[in-house]
């Protein structure tokens, strides 16, 4: 499955290969922040909230108000990375470059997210994931990754 997402205010919409909608994030604040992943008929699926504090960026991943996932960067600088523990997995997503990363699965192969800087000063962020592997989550691992690796932040 192939994805697009493109920071539009405090709105994220992805995209799939077509340009169809499949998925909006949008960026909430009151008191803490939160971004909210919605489905394309408006289902709330999860959110994904910040750790305020710590030495790297870290988030968690809320399924109907409770903990499901931890997303934690190990890495900033010599080999970026992010784990992203719970549910009996864990995924590690690593680049070299801080913009092409690879998703694994226990340590397999299983995709990748392309931070992408464009001509007006924006960014696009591209996640290819197999099919048997996706999970609706995961547009927030292509997030976290963004918001944690972003050159210009």
């Amino acid at each position: 499955m192939k994805l697009t997402m493109v920071p539009k205010g405090t709105k994220f919409p992805v995209l799939n290969d077509r340009e169809k909608p499949l998925y909006t994030i949008k960026k909430k604040r009151l008191g803490t922040l939160k971004y909210i992943l919605i489905d394309k008929n408006g289902y709330v699926l999860y959110v994904l909230q910040p750790n305020v504090g710590g030495k790297r960026p870290s988030f968690k991943v809320y399924l109907n108000e409770k903990v499901i996932l931890d997303i934690a960067c190990t890495s900033m600088f010599l080999e970026p990375s992010i784990e992203v523990t719970g549910e009996n997995r864990k995924y590690t997503i690593k680049s070299t470059d801080r913009k092409d990363f690879n998703i694994l699965l226990n340590g397999e192969k299983i995709g990748r997210i392309k931070i992408l800087s464009l001509m007006n000063e924006d960014r696009q962020v591209e996640m290819e994931v197999e099919d048997k592997r996706f999970d609706d989550a995961m547009p927030l691992f292509a997030l976290a990754t963004e918001l944690t690796f972003s050159q210009d932040k």
